[in-house]
């Protein structure tokens, strides 16, 4: 069996151009040493939009290297390339079957890699796979893999990972008790967007826009209501929000200081609290 060894973590700044352009300058940098080869695992998870633009991008920058690729199906099976990228194509076997983890390396194996006519590639294998792949795939490369090989392994995982690993900052943040929301953005846990979950949380990293709206047009349970530190820039988008008493697209830039902003989960049947400045927050919640 060859033998893996994990590197050091790979940290996410929240910007995916930032992000995409760090990791394809981390595989270009991958020294090769004797009987080793260096893997990058980019997990994600299909439902993050986060996930799949940085896939698409670090795919495509590590493209020119010259790196063996191996994604998963659904990526896009038009991608394969023989003697360069290898594709999972089997559309049968179910989401959790083993087998497919079992296949996909022996496919690359058979394909030739790591070994070669000069030995083992002296250039990376880079991974693009659903993150829950990854423990399943090192056990499988450490099988199929020449008994004699090390292979160093990196992790780049989902964006939710790294937001469920941050500090909650809301004890350093204000308290939202005696102001009202400037508006109110609908919770959909499916959506998996990491940006709210980083409000929540206390955190802003990347610019984005925010579709505000009053109570009336929000018809989930479950909602953000959105405040900010700035008292004036509150009652100011607040007043937009309520003058329109429609959708109002809100562009959120990176905030720091007195321009700091905070989404707040809570139910829909605790707005009418909101609404008249009196919400309290028990605990301050992890979303």
């Amino acid at each position: 069996m060859a033998t893996i060894a994990n590197v050091d973590g790979f940290p996410t700044t929240f910007d995916k151009a930032i992000d995409i352009d760090r990791i394809v300058a981390q595989v270009g940098q991958m020294a090769h040493a004797p009987n080793t080869v260096n893997v990058m695992f980019v997990g994600e998870d299909h439902k993050v939009p986060y996930d799949v633009q940085r896939r698409k991008g670090v795919y495509d920058g590590v493209a020119a290297m010259g790196v063996k690729r191996m994604i998963e199906r659904g990526m896009d099976d038009r991608l394969e390339v023989p003697g360069s990228v290898v594709c999972e194509t089997d559309h049968v076997a179910k989401s959790a079957d083993d087998g497919r983890n079992v296949r996909i390396i022996q496919k690359l194996v058979s394909g030739g890699f790591p070994a070669g006519k000069e030995g083992l590639s002296r250039k990376p294998l880079v991974i693009f796979f659903g993150a829950h792949h990854e423990p399943r795939l090192k056990e499988e490369i450490c099988r199929q893999f020449p008994a004699d090989v090390r292979v160093n392994w990196t992790s780049i995982r989902s964006v939710e990972d790294y937001v469920a690993e941050l500090p909650n900052r809301h004890p350093a943040m204000f308290d939202v008790f005696g102001r009202k929301p400037v508006g109110y953005v609908e919770h959909n846990p499916d959506a998996k967007d990491y940006k709210l979950a980083l409000m929540a949380k206390g955190h802003i990293r990347e610019g984005f826009f925010l579709e505000l709206m009053t109570p009336k047009y929000v018809f989930s349970k479950s909602l953000f209501a959105i405040y900010f530190a700035d008292r004036g820039l509150n009652d100011q988008i607040r007043a937009k929000v309520q003058r329109d008493d429609s959708v109002v697209v809100t562009n959120i830039v990176r905030f720091n200081g007195a321009h700091t902003v905070r989404a707040v989960h809570m139910l829909k049947t605790q707005v009418e609290e909101a609404e008249a400045g009196k919400y309290r927050e028990a605990v301050a919640e992890v979303v």
